[in-house]
């Protein structure tokens, strides 16, 4: 006698089930899964075994406020007593609908990796462009001036200085092999000292961060937020740093102390930050930080669309759904 196949309910959008069709029908083909599909928002209620947190529920949401999209498809998560998985398109877990389900024995999964590449680009970009001076090029160009600087005002090459990552993580490491390439010498900051990743001259733990920074021209904070890393980057670390070093941050904006960044920057003991995160999203027009000193993004570091000439889309880790990391 045949066993039969336990039901699996699956809550998903409309764009994520159209995108990951042909997968969702091969595990219904194999017959491992009798896989049932709703996809949300749905007219009636439902009870889902597992749900899918696709990146599109995302747009239009910061910090401190979520879109409509994704503040439903969290009240429809808590409203689950059945829900057993949960995976989630991004690299983060900090939120509260998050926290309740883990107490609650969820499993939840990330795609931590799969946004590695462009957000250790927009870093980059970040640093570079600080690096190089272009924020006063643009100033100057947006003035109708040409205002070449003189000899002592020259940027310094990149090439042998150094910089520190907070969190060796897929999105550090990848800034550190960009950073390496360009002859920096390289430091990753984090808690597991057992091996050092690829790329770096070394690593060093949490602990070792204000003494790490006093040789430090650039700091890059790529960490998740957690009650370990809220507030790491405080004052004493800011000031920590040689004058004139640069602070980039594509993580959290909880992360750093904002108040102290703006003070290092207003006094001048910082060159400049590349910021893709705040403690207030959308950051508001009276904050210090749209100055000219500070090249900022409304959280896209991580927006990316594959090119269209790529030959093997799929080899690429990015447009794995399953490249993830499981949290429990």
């Amino acid at each position: 006698m045949a066993r039969e196949t336990a039901v699996t309910r699956l809550a998903l959008t409309e764009r994520a089930a159209a995108l990951l069709r042909p997968r969702l029908e091969l595990l219904r083909q194999s017959r491992a899964v009798d896989l049932q599909i709703f996809t949300y928002p749905m007219d009636a209620h439902v009870d889902v075994d597992i749900a899918f947190l696709s990146r599109e529920l995302f747009v239009g949401s910061t910090v401190d406020h979520f879109a409509p999209a994704l503040d439903g498809f969290f009240r429809f998560l808590e409203r689950q007593p059945d829900l057993k998985w949960l995976h989630i398109s991004s690299a983060g877990i900090d939120f509260e609908t998050v926290e309740t389900l883990l107490s609650r024995n969820v499993r939840v999964t990330t795609s931590s990796g799969t946004t590695a590449e462009p957000i250790a680009q927009s870093a980059l970009a970040g640093i570079l462009c600080l690096s190089r001076g272009t924020l006063r090029w643009i100033q100057h160009q947006q003035q109708g001036r040409w205002a070449p600087p003189p000899m002592d005002q020259w940027p310094r090459d990149l090439r042998g200085q150094t910089a520190t990552i907070i969190g060796m993580g897929p999105i550090g490491r990848e800034i550190a092999r960009l950073l390496k390439a360009l002859g920096l010498h390289v430091i990753g900051v984090r808690r597991n000292l057992s091996d050092r990743p690829p790329h770096c001259d070394e690593v060093r733990g949490p602990d070792e961060l204000a003494e790490i920074a006093r040789r430090t021209d650039w700091l890059v904070v790529a960490c998740p937020l957690t009650e370990e890393t809220r507030g790491l980057v405080d004052r004493r670390i800011l000031y920590a740093l040689p004058r004139g070093a640069g602070v980039a941050n594509v993580a959290r904006g909880a992360i750093v102390e904002e108040p102290a960044l703006i003070d290092a920057l207003s006094e001048n003991h910082l060159s400049g930050a590349f910021l893709d995160a705040f403690t207030e999203e959308p950051l508001p027009k009276s904050s210090p930080l749209w100055d000219w000193r500070t090249s900022s993004s409304p959280r896209t570091a991580r927006r990316s669309r594959p090119a269209t000439n790529t030959a093997k889309p799929s080899s690429s880790p990015r447009t794995s759904p399953c490249s993830s990391t499981a949290r429990q």
